[in-house]
């Protein structure tokens, strides 16, 4: 076993009332059920990416036809991003809550970022990884947790990272990062193939404190 692997947790920290935070989101029944299989499958990568998630998620007496309604209920929620044509899914929150906590998750997370195909989730989790704040971490702490997202953004955009300084975004401000450093989001891609994707669900799949930044760097209106 590489020391990647052995960088997984065998445990899936869930938050308390889980299941009432997602009522209070308009989100009950089958997605909600959907939701709680897909983060805490063994299938779930360290990038919070499930691959083929109708033969993932199996829940007795939910057929796969409201698997998939599910999945598209938790993707307008922005819960998720639910691309269906490469048969991906990526938890939103799931790699600021367990693979950017260390260097070692971090690592496992660029290796797991290699296997992914779908480029509205390389979009979104790049969009995910200049969300992190280092500069509330302790100073014998930044660099590595800076080098350690660098490995996965290098892998999802091809881009230079943005400098260590600028990432200080919280939960409500955005990181303060130049125009072209949102417009890295989808270099790699199509660019107006992902602006169709995210404009059909009115780019809810990006947090509310960077949207307007994302709609810029991929040229809407």
């Amino acid at each position: 076993m590489t020391a990647r692997q052995n960088a997984r947790p065998r445990y899936t920290p869930v938050q308390k009332d889980m299941f009432l935070d997602l009522y209070e989101e308009g989100i009950d029944g089958v997605s909600a059920l959907v939701y709680a299989t897909i983060i805490t499958s063994r299938r779930c990568a360290m990038t919070g990416v499930v691959i083929d998630p109708t033969r993932v998620i199996k829940i007795n007496g939910v057929t796969t036809v409201q698997v998939l309604d599910a999945l598209d209920d938790l993707h307008r929620h922005g819960k998720i991003v639910h691309d269906p044509d490469r048969g991906e899914v990526l938890v939103r929150a799931w790699f600021r809550r367990n693979a950017a906590i260390g260097p070692r998750t971090l690592s496992a997370a660029a290796y797991d970022s290699e296997k992914m195909g779908s480029h509205p989730c390389m979009a979104v989790l790049a969009s995910e990884v200049l969300r992190f704040n280092i500069a509330e971490l302790p100073a014998d702490q930044q660099v590595a947790r800076y080098d350690g997202l660098h490995n996965v953004w290098a892998e999802l955009t091809g881009q230079p990272m943005p400098p260590m300084e600028c990432f200080t975004g919280d939960a409500v401000r955005a990181p303060d990062m130049s125009a072209d450093v949102w417009a890295a989001l989808g270099a790699k891609f199509d660019r107006d193939a992902l602006r169709v994707f995210f404009e059909k669900d009115s780019w809810v799949s990006f947090s509310k404190n960077i949207r307007d930044h994302v709609r810029a760097g991929f040229g809407a209106d």
